[in-house]
C-alpha cells in the first residue's frame, strides 16, 4: 500500500506544478487558466469532501479505489487532449480535467488512508501509518525533477507518465486487497482443519 500510495500521490502535483508549468511553458495560454484549474481544485476540495466521503461509504473498498483511479485517470486525459485544442474548447477541458482529477483524489484519500488504519496491527498502527505518510515523500523530492524533465522533452510523455503512474498505483492497491482477503481466507481454513471444522 506504501508503494502504491507513493506512485499515487504523483497525481496531487498536477494542479499546483504540472498544469502551470505545462500551460505556461507549453501551451503558452494565458495564466489565469492556470490560476482557474488551481482554485477550483481547492474549492472543490473544500467543498465536497465530506460530501464525497459519506456517499462512497458503502461500496466496497475495491470499488471505491476503482472508481478514484478512473476519475483521475479521466482528468489527466481530458487535460492531455486539452493541448490539441484551443480557446474555449482548450479551457474548457482543462477545467473538466481539474474537476475529475480533484473529485478522484477526494475519494481516494479517505479510502486509502481508512484501509492502512484497518490493516494495520492494533499495536503498531502508528508505526504503519507513519510509513504510509512518508510515501508522500517520494513525489515531493522526484515530482519537480519529473515534470521539468518531461516538460522539456515531450508534453505527451508528461500525461502519460502521470495517468500511467495513477492507474499503477490504482492496480497495486487492488492487488494489495486481493492478497490480503487471500491470506485471511487460507488463515481461516488452517485454523478450521486444525479443530476439524469447516470454515463457514
Amino acid at each position: 500500500m506504501a508503494a502504491s500510495q507513493a506512485v499515487t500521490s504523483f497525481a496531487w502535483l498536477i494542479p499546483h506544478m504540472a498544469l502551470p508549468v505545462y500551460l505556461i511553458v507549453v501551451e503558452k495560454v494565458s495564466p489565469w487558466v492556470a490560476s482557474a484549474g488551481l482554485t477550483l481544485n481547492m474549492l472543490i476540495s473544500i467543498a465536497l469532501q465530506t460530501v464525497v466521503t459519506r456517499l462512497t461509504a458503502g461500496f466496497s473498498r475495491t470499488v471505491v479505489i476503482a472508481g478514484a483511479t478512473g476519475l483521475m485517470t479521466s482528468g489527466v486525459v481530458a487535460i492531455a487532449v486539452s493541448g490539441h485544442t484551443q480557446g474555449l474548447s482548450q479551457t474548457s477541458l482543462i477545467l473538466l480535467g481539474v474537476t475529475l482529477l480533484t473529485l478522484g483524489q477526494l475519494v481516494h484519500g479517505p479510502a486509502v488512508s481508512a484501509l492502512v488504519t484497518l490493516h494495520a496491527p492494533k499495536a503498531a498502527r502508528g508505526r504503519y501509518m507513519s510509513i504510509f505518510q512518508l510515501a508522500w515523500a517520494c513525489s515531493s523530492v522526484g515530482g519537480p525533477v519529473l515534470v521539468g524533465s518531461l516538460v522539456e522533452l515531450d508534453a505527451t510523455l508528461l500525461w502519460a507518465t502521470f495517468a500511467l503512474m495513477i492507474l499503477f498505483g490504482g492496480a497495486g492497491y487492488i492487488w494489495a486487497l486481493h492478497v490480503k482477503s487471500s491470506t485471511h481466507n487460507q488463515t481461516e481454513q488452517f485454523q478450521a482443519t486444525a479443530k476439524g471444522t469447516t470454515p463457514p
